[in-house]
C-alpha cells in the first residue's frame, strides 16, 4: 500500500485538525499575554508535526489554517 492511500484516512485528518486546534488555542493564549509574538512561533511547529505524524496529504491540508490565521488578527 502506498503512502498516499494510507495518508487519506479520515482519522489522520482528524488528528491533523486536532493538532492545529491546539496550536490555535495556544496562539490565542499567547496573543493575549504577549501580543508581540509572531504567529509562526506556534503555527509552524504544528504544521511540521501534523506533516510528520499524519503524512503529506493530511498534514498539507492543515497548512491552509495557519496561513489564514496568521493573516487575521485574533
Amino acid at each position: 500500500m502506498s503512502i498516499m492511500f494510507r495518508d487519506r484516512s479520515p482519522r489522520l485528518f482528524l488528528v491533523a485538525g486536532a493538532i492545529m486546534a491546539v496550536a490555535l488555542a495556544a496562539r490565542a493564549l499567547l496573543d493575549t499575554a504577549l501580543p508581540a509574538i509572531p504567529a509562526f512561533i506556534t503555527l509552524y511547529p504544528a504544521v511540521a508535526l501534523a506533516g510528520l505524524l499524519c503524512g503529506p496529504t493530511a498534514g498539507g491540508s492543515v497548512l491552509v489554517v495557519p496561513v489564514v490565521a496568521a493573516k487575521q488578527p485574533m
